[in-house]
């Protein structure tokens, strides 16, 4: 082969491995203590791979900047065998960031918060946790609050994951809204394991937004889910703002039930509540207005008052944010409620919620025999 035909063909390769982004990306062997530094330097399409092994007290910061199609990759060697001990955390910024395969267990976060779609003021845009397991990540006292998820940002997603055993104060997984954000989050396919009930207000399993922000529309979408006794308090799902679906979700004796408590436009449809006949085992709890509850399938749910499988609160006139509002354009349709207990219009009645649901199409629904008859 001639010197000349050699140098076309090097060429080419140089050109070929300079615009393909399969070639140009690097797979980098690291620790976490080294991690943070290393997704610093990563470029779009790059993997930092964690060498397997249980670390102990790793506050783990990943601050990077990948692109769409091109993420930059944080994995496990082994999924499931990086494992944290210890005061540990993970922070999560930047755009287009994927983390897979850890495990959090025996300790707890030293700031309350296991893993936080954020770092400081810097929020995470386009990223992914995937195939991790938070297990009993509990501080000492029931009472030291703390949330164990926490969305901010953009379009972020947690899917695959296994988190189970929380007993102290706080949510299990909640978005934080910052009164102008469309956050078109997604939580699914996710194991939620047993949660003892806490015994007050603030210990829900998945909490959208709170009352201050309940206006804002944020699109988040909870589906896939299956969630197994959560029974931290009477709000299993708790949804604080507008726009968002729950759907395709198992709730498999829980004692509570998905609570559309503030904010509008929310649909809630083709989901699998199973009670069994337990007490306080929960249904769909209606507030405010522009829902669409449909296709879901109820059984055996024996909760009454706030816990009913069905119930349609009255409202506050002129309700502040935090309070109570009218129940108004509301669709519930073709659901399915098998041996359940009692369906309640005009729930909380009293002196202050005087407001009656107005404008609410109950149709197609089928209702079998209660339980206990």
């Amino acid at each position: 082969m001639k010197s000349k035909q050699i140098v076309t063909i090097l060429s080419a390769l140089i050109t070929l491995w300079a615009t393909d982004p399969e070639a140009r990306a690097a797979s980098i062997r690291t620790t976490p203590e080294k991690a943070a530094a290393a997704v610093r330097k990563a470029a779009p399409g790059d993997s930092i791979i964690i060498a397997d092994g249980t670390y102990v007290n790793i506050r783990l910061v990943l601050q990077g900047d990948g692109e769409q199609g091109k993420p930059i990759v944080v994995a496990a060697e082994t999924p499931g065998k990086v494992i944290f001990e210890g005061e540990s955390n993970l922070r999560i910024a930047g755009k287009w960031l994927v983390v897979s395969g850890f495990w959090f267990r025996n300790g707890c976060s030293p700031t309350g918060t296991v893993i936080e779609y954020r770092q400081g003021t810097r929020h995470a845009t386009d990223c992914r946790v995937t195939e991790c397991v938070i297990e009993a990540f509990n501080p000492e006292s029931r009472q030291t609050k703390g949330n164990w998820v926490q969305f901010y940002g953009h379009r972020n997603r947690l899917d695959h994951c296994s988190i189970v055993g929380k007993l102290n104060e706080g949510v299990t997984v909640t978005a934080v809204l910052n009164g102008s954000d469309n956050q078109h989050h997604r939580i699914d396919n996710n194991y939620f394991g047993p949660r003892p009930v806490y015994g007050s207000n603030g210990a829900e399993t998945i909490r959208t937004g709170n009352s201050f922000t309940s206006t804002t529309p944020s699109f988040i979408i909870i589906e896939d889910n299956y969630f197994d006794r959560c029974s931290g308090e009477v709000e299993i799902l708790s949804i604080k703002s507008a726009d968002n679906t729950i759907r395709r979700n198992t709730f498999f004796e829980c004692e509570g039930g998905i609570a559309l408590r503030h904010g509008d436009r929310n649909t809630v449809e083709s989901n699998v509540m199973i009670g069994n006949g337990k007490p306080n085992t929960g249904g769909i709890r209606i507030i405010n207005k522009g829902h669409k509850v449909r296709n879901n399938y109820l059984r055996g749910l024996a909760g009454r008052r706030a816990f009913a499988p069905l119930a349609i609160m009255n409202g506050v006139p002129y309700s502040p944010e935090y309070r109570y509002h009218q129940v108004t354009d509301t669709e519930v349709s073709n659901n399915t409620l098998d041996s359940c207990g009692e369906i309640l219009f005009c729930l909380g009645r009293d002196f202050e919620r005087t407001e009656t649901p107005r404008r609410v199409t109950f149709s197609g629904n089928l209702i079998t025999e209660p339980c206990g008859t």
